[in-house]
């Protein structure tokens, strides 16, 4: 591990640190929900794991993007692809799992970010093999004017959402 990642782990253990101190402090003084068996201790601890994995996929996806050259405007998204993902491990498993991770990566491109980051992040951050090359359509290009066009070459940024006969008409003039 290299200095910077030393230093950066380092950090990460102290904000760990304060931010379980913090949460201790407003569970004592009511200020956030006390479980009902009333083992503060626990509770704690659940919270010290959940902010510690938190962290942790944070600072692994830092690593990748920093790796691939992802401009840092853009960590912001990737991360709550990657934080989305985490909360689809702890709901689902298996395939149910792989079919959430291609509609995520299908989402989070159609957003604008690259899809090969998203596959990459999926396996070395969250150990997750979503399988897009089965999936038909999974890539969006933009066309010429910027508008999102699915890979079947179907302009979708001038459809409409209702039918011809339903559109709104303009209100009536009071004059």
């Amino acid at each position: 591990m290299d200095e910077a990642n030393k230093r950066l782990t380092g950090w990460y253990a102290e904000q760990l640190s304060r931010q379980c101190r913090k949460y201790g402090i407003s569970v004592r003084m009511g200020m956030s929900a006390a479980r009902r068996d009333g083992d503060l201790a626990r509770q704690g601890r659940d919270y010290a794991r959940q902010v510690e994995r938190q962290k942790w996929l944070e600072l692994a996806t830092k690593t990748v993007l920093n790796r691939r050259g992802v401009s840092t405007i853009s960590y912001v998204k990737y991360y709550n692809f990657v934080r989305h993902l985490a909360r689809m491990q702890g709901l689902c498993s298996g395939e149910s799992l792989e079919l959430e991770a291609r509609a995520a990566v299908t989402r989070w491109t159609a957003v604008g970010l690259r899809q090969e980051i998203l596959l990459e992040l999926c396996a070395a951050v969250l150990g997750i093999e979503p399988g897009l090359a089965e999936v038909p359509g999974s890539e969006v290009e933009l066309d010429s004017a910027g508008g999102k066009r699915a890979a079947s070459g179907r302009d979708r940024s001038t459809e409409r959402s209702r039918p011809a006969d339903r559109q709104r008409s303009p209100p009536a003039s009071k004059f």
